[in-house]
């Protein structure tokens, strides 16, 4: 949550605070975001990719881009962890990070309901791969 000093005096709970150092994670970033999707109640799956971008800046904010949309805006912390705005949540894990490799992902358990009215479970787990192409420009 951002806060606004202008506005009137807010109240937060799970506040997190941490110290942010200098950022390794800082540059420019392309890599793949992939979406397999599963159902439950039968062996179906299918997976997409496509090509991304991103940036993490010196704050450790992430930007994730596909094309001209911003698919994702979060925070990669010192610790590797992420909290991560994707799809209408604050999606949280443990990012994996390899040379200039950063890889995260999450999953989800949702319910579609087909063109006969059928409920169908699934799972849609994203998977994202990028690695570092070059530092941020300076301002």
């Amino acid at each position: 949550t951002e806060i606004n000093p202008i506005q009137a005096p807010q109240t937060l709970d799970n506040v997190r605070v941490i110290e942010i150092t200098a950022n390794a994670l800082a540059g420019k970033y392309t890599g793949i975001l992939s979406e397999k999707t599963q159902l439950l109640d039968h062996p179906l799956t299918n997976t997409v990719a496509r090509k991304v971008t991103a940036i993490i800046d010196a704050g450790n904010k992430l930007y994730l881009l596909d094309g001209s949309s911003v698919l994702y805006t979060g925070v990669i912390f010192p610790d590797k962890t992420y909290e991560i705005a994707a799809k209408g949540k604050i999606r949280t894990g443990n990012a994996i990070l390899k040379g200039k490799r950063l890889t995260f992902s999450f999953t989800e358990t949702t319910q579609f309901t087909d063109e006969g009215a059928n409920t169908l479970d699934l799972t849609i787990t994203t998977s994202v791969v990028i690695t570092k192409t070059g530092k941020l420009p300076t301002q």
